[in-house]
């Protein structure tokens, strides 16, 4: 198990999407025990200031699973915002939950009905 898998699971098996950080900046809080993805720090910089925060980076199971997510995706002709795709591979293949005020991942479960989503509202 690589360090990075042993860090995700010593938190909150959740998985913030950039705008749950933004909204957790914005509400002042600095220290979140969770993971978040590479990209949603490359989105959103400031998370690099947030205390207790893991940064997970896709590893190639997660690629993979990204292209079978995009495929069947583009199978049922589903319009979605490709990079949404890649933290759902990383909370797939982590057993984490998301965390995200974006209803775009409903439609990835709609594909992989065992995605742990929780939407969250302002």
């Amino acid at each position: 198990m690589k360090y990075a898998e042993k860090m995700v699971k010593n938190v909150k098996n959740e998985l913030y999407d950039t705008n749950v950080l933004i909204h957790f900046w914005r509400k002042g809080r600095k220290d979140i025990q969770g993971n978040t993805t590479i990209l949603n720090i490359i989105e959103f910089p400031k998370a690099l200031m947030v205390k207790n925060l893991i940064t997970i980076y896709p590893n190639p199971d997660d690629l993979n699973t990204v292209l079978k997510i995009l495929k069947d995706l583009m199978r049922k002709r589903t319009p979605i915002t490709r990079v949404n795709i890649i933290p759902a591979a990383i909370a797939l293949n982590r057993n984490l939950t998301i965390l995200t005020k974006d209803k775009d991942f409903k439609l990835i479960k709609a594909v992989r009905p065992h995605l742990k989503l929780r939407i969250i509202k302002d």
